[in-house]
């Protein structure tokens, strides 16, 4: 291919390269006579074989760390809201299982897969699972909890709509019909805009638009809602859940006062966090970083991401989630403070300053967007 030139010709590199650049070029629609493909999708097609072309190390960037703080897989990433055979295979290889906190007594597990985490936790009668995961990881899951535990599960958490989060949900709903689901109460609106927007928010996403949900029936129907906080009592275990904006408007994370454990959803990521990206729904950086100061008001000791590795030491939790909202909340003032200046929102972008303390924090790293962005 000779616009691979300065990609190494290393097959194993390329097995990765291949299918990327397959997603990277593809015109998203094309598949769907719901979402023909637009003279803009055309143009977006042709505009991404020039980058390629004119700049082959945008592949190289793209291999940097294209797990989103776990594992890569091209053919999970091309289409998440779908669960083929091939999918639900590469979604049950690569899935990885940890146990976190204590030894002894109801157990917490962190399952691993390519972008994204699911977590299980084990109460006296039952089990509650935090995420569902894309809709290949459901039918995974679904096989895979009754081997960790013979208990059912209660209550299913769900703390966005987002790809990687919600699609998983069909098939342990109906491995588990009993099970309650637990949202905020902002989640039926945002099922319905997913919807609504479908054509938008896939071509976004470099999804096929023929996978998209036209209708509410393959998203989570909730059947426990809440505005701001909501207490539950599972089996005598106190489950905090908090509704805090971020990267969506009704992401909600989860707090187990007595397991000292916090389940973060994506407010914390690893890297950069997400918040300011152009191909998104609106982001919300100041309330984002508001949820971080709580989580580490609550001095946990065990933190079960959604992306990325668990941490379990508390002075490291308590570090790395306050150099997070440091950062927002720095963006946010300086530019707060420059529109009021009477400053343009372009030129702000465009010279935003951004100390070396972030710039040089690995844990800041932009992997997916850059303080510009935000």
């Amino acid at each position: 291919i000779p616009f691979l030139k300065g990609v190494s010709a290393n097959v194993k590199i390329l097995r990765h390269v291949l299918p990327l650049l397959a997603a990277f070029v593809s015109v998203t629609g094309s598949a769907d006579p719901g979402f023909p493909p637009s003279a803009d999708d055309d143009l977006v097609r042709d505009g991404r074989i020039l980058i390629v072309r004119e700049h082959p190390e945008v592949i190289q960037y793209v291999l940097r760390k294209d797990g989103f703080g776990g594992q890569s897989s091209p053919i999970l990433a091309q289409a998440m809201l779908t669960a083929t055979p091939a999918q639900i295979e590469a979604a049950r290889k690569t899935m990885t299982i940890e146990r976190h906190g204590p030894a002894t007594g109801p157990a917490m597990w962190l399952l691993r897969f390519p972008y994204v985490n699911v977590a299980l936790i084990e109460t006296r009668k039952g089990l509650v699972l935090f995420d569902t995961g894309y809709a290949a990881i459901g039918p995974v899951l679904a096989d895979t909890i009754p081997t960790l535990s013979s208990k059912p599960v209660t209550h299913i958490v769900v703390s966005h709509i987002h790809n990687d989060h919600a699609y998983g949900w069909p098939a342990l709903k109906a491995k588990w019909p009993r099970a309650k689901t637990v949202t905020s109460e902002l989640f039926p609106a945002m099922a319905a805009k997913e919807v609504r927007l479908g054509g938008s928010i896939g071509r976004f996403n470099n999804q096929p638009l023929s996978s998209w949900p036209s209708t509410l029936d393959r998203l989570p129907r909730p059947d426990i809602m809440f505005r701001d906080t909501l207490t539950l009592n599972i089996d005598g275990e106190v489950f905090n859940l908090i509704h805090s904006p971020g990267e969506t408007e009704e992401q909600i994370w989860l707090s187990l006062p007595q397991r000292k454990t916090i389940f973060t959803a994506d407010y914390f990521q690893g890297f950069l966090p997400n918040t300011g990206n152009g191909k998104r729904i609106l982001r919300h950086t100041d309330e984002w970083a508001a949820a971080l100061r709580q989580m580490v008001a609550l001095k946990p000791e065990h933190l079960i991401p959604m992306h990325g590795a668990a941490i379990n030491d508390p002075a490291t939790i308590a570090s790395d989630l306050a150099i997070n909202a440091e950062a927002l909340e720095f963006i946010s003032a300086q530019v707060v403070r420059r529109l009021n200046a009477g400053e343009r929102k372009d030129r702000i972008a465009a010279t935003l300053e951004w100390p070396a303390r972030f710039a040089n924090d690995p844990r800041l790293d932009p992997q997916y967007n850059r303080p510009e962005d935000i």
